[in-house]
């Protein structure tokens, strides 16, 4: 399901994501939608306010416009070697959405390099492979460093799909799709996955 947080105390409007799941029942989703932010242009850029503890309490609402719920916590990206790319939103007391069926964690003992992997966006099944088991990367900037798997998918995907849910050999969650980079001669994406265990 597509969401995004609309303006809030003077940061703009979020581009739109992905839900990964539940979790203690809070709805997870990528940290997205909390550093990106869309400029006076329309651009997509990182929010430039000097406090994204600011954001707690943002509401939260559906690709149509609807109230999902509002962000509860996550982690500012600070300098880190284990940053955690996530936000958990707690959901409005109104609000019913479609059962998320669970699903067990990968073990990264389970990973291995050819394992297929899969997502779903907007109701179409993608397929990918896994390149490389879990590894540090710089994400944003080089001193914050995240684990991530990377994937490979045979067709290209938009950054909308951050958020989405791994799935490994079409059972257990490999984890969540964080960064994409698009090949469009080949029309593949590489991608890094964090791990589901770690969320």
């Amino acid at each position: 399901m597509g969401i995004f947080r609309p303006e809030y105390k003077g940061i703009g409007r979020s581009p739109s994501r992905e839900i990964y799941g539940e979790k203690n029942g809070y709805l997870v989703a990528p940290i997205d939608i909390c550093i990106y932010e869309f400029s006076d242009d329309s651009v997509v850029r990182l929010n430039q306010v000097d406090s994204l503890g600011d954001l707690e309490g943002a509401a939260v609402r559906n690709t149509s416009g609807a109230n999902i719920g509002t962000i509860n916590n996550f982690e500012a990206p600070l300098v880190s070697t284990d940053f955690k790319p996530v936000v958990f939103i707690k959901l409005a007391e109104d609000v019913r959405l479609q059962t998320i069926i669970p699903r067990l964690p990968a073990d990264p003992s389970e990973v291995s390099k050819g394992d297929d992997v899969s997502i779903t966006i907007d109701g179409v099944l993608i397929s990918g492979r896994v390149e490389k088991t879990i590894e540090n990367f710089a994400y944003l900037k080089p001193d914050l460093q995240t684990q991530a798997y990377t994937v490979k998918f045979g067709q290209r995907l938009l950054d909308r799909a951050h958020g989405a849910a791994v799935v490994l050999n079409s059972s257990k969650l490999l984890g969540m799709l964080i960064i994409t980079d698009d090949n469009k001669r080949e029309g593949t994406t590489q991608a890094l996955v964090y791990p589901a265990h770690l969320i």
